[in-house]
């Protein structure tokens, strides 16, 4: 089983203070340049935000989400031809079709995000067996990227560590362009009949289950999302995300890590990346899990509503039991409630009356 998504939004993270002020469109010639950039016409770079981080503390004491404004819809923007080219070119090579006269095709989706002016990153990655969740963000500052991890073990120390790092934007900008043509790759396996031969079958999988996702955002507050959450095979939506995360990996890898004690910062980005997880796509099982873990220790008020969706919605099998104690479990301690004292079903009405005030 598999769970999937590429998501194209257009939402502000609170990084940003308000919609930028767009400038005059600025023309400029549509050949190919020697680098092999296809330039067209476009509006000239936003203003970037006064800082990388929220100017006030969000405030986390309302079940509701501070609402921001979006940046005006984008046209699709072409792809870099030298990005392109080595993207689709990859991907041919890796992909192993499962039948011989099987016909390749690649193809890309619309292309949104200004990739040369990336203000933000979002790297989440897990293990299914394994027990654990990441979320990494990046912010620009100059010419740094300020890092912030959190990670969650389910199953091996059980807890969450927070910690800070900085990435040289000279370690990333050039792969920005790559990440985005692989965030928006698709690839298609089409089916011949060769009259004379089977329709055989091959492919590779393994036992190890994982999730990766990735988030671009530019200077305008532009995004572009893609995950995988499945298990490690020559599945054709898997290879797009391991070229799209591939430089963003071996940088973090490079980086030293400090811990850190959580904000308030911390607290709103998680929020914003569970109430997406729930709202965006169907999570994978052990991905909303983790999701629940992590907010016995790092949730607040906006994610109330949210885990009281998980908790209703929760089936009556194994699995279903088990998320709907997790989202308990979580709105206790958002809550302040003792879970092992206090009967689920009144910290559920206490969850529901404290949002209704």
């Amino acid at each position: 089983m598999r769970g999937r998504s590429i998501v194209v939004s257009f939402v502000v993270l609170v990084a940003c203070a308000g919609e930028a002020k767009r400038a005059p469109t600025v023309p400029t010639s549509v050949a190919p340049t020697p680098s092999g950039t296809v330039v067209v016409a476009r509006e000239a770079p936003a203003p970037a935000p006064d800082a990388p981080v929220p100017r006030a503390a969000p405030d986390l004491s309302s079940c509701a989400m501070p609402v921001v404004a979006a940046p005006k819809d984008n046209d699709c923007a072409p792809f870099e031809s030298r990005a392109l080219a080595g993207v689709e070119s990859e991907l041919r090579r890796r992909f192993k079709p499962s039948s011989p006269q099987n016909k390749v095709v690649v193809d890309f989706g619309c292309n949104t995000v200004d990739e040369g002016e990336l203000r933000e990153l979002v790297l989440e990655r897990g293990s299914g067996h394994g027990g654990t969740l990441e979320l990494t963000r990046l912010v620009r500052a100059g010419d740094r990227f300020l890092v912030r991890r959190i990670h969650w073990s389910e199953y091996y120390n059980r807890g969450m560590t927070l910690e800070s790092s900085t990435v040289p934007v000279a370690a990333l900008e050039p792969h920005f362009r790559r990440m985005g043509v692989a965030l928006l790759a698709k690839l298609h396996e089409i089916p011949v009949y060769v009259e004379g031969m089977g329709l055989g079958l091959s492919g590779t999988s393994s036992s190890n289950d994982y999730h990766s996702g990735l988030t671009l955002i530019d200077d305008a507050g532009h995004e572009l999302e893609r995950h995988f959450s499945g298990y490690a095979s020559d599945d054709p939506e898997e290879l797009p995300m391991e070229l799209a995360t591939r430089a963003l990996h071996a940088a973090l890898a490079k980086a030293t890590f400090e811990p850190s004690a959580a904000t308030d910062t911390d607290r709103f980005f998680f929020a914003q990346r569970f109430v997406r997880m729930e709202k965006e796509r169907e999570p994978f099982w052990w991905v909303e899990e983790r999701f629940l873990g992590m907010a016995t220790l790092l949730g607040s008020r906006p994610l109330v509503p949210s885990i009281l969706g998980v908790a209703k919605k929760a089936g009556t099998d194994g699995i279903g039991e088990r998320r709907k104690k997790e989202a308990i479990d979580a709105l206790g301690a958002i809550l302040a409630l003792d879970a092992a004292k206090v009967a689920p079903g009144e910290i559920l009405r206490k969850a529901e009356a404290t949002c209704r005030r």
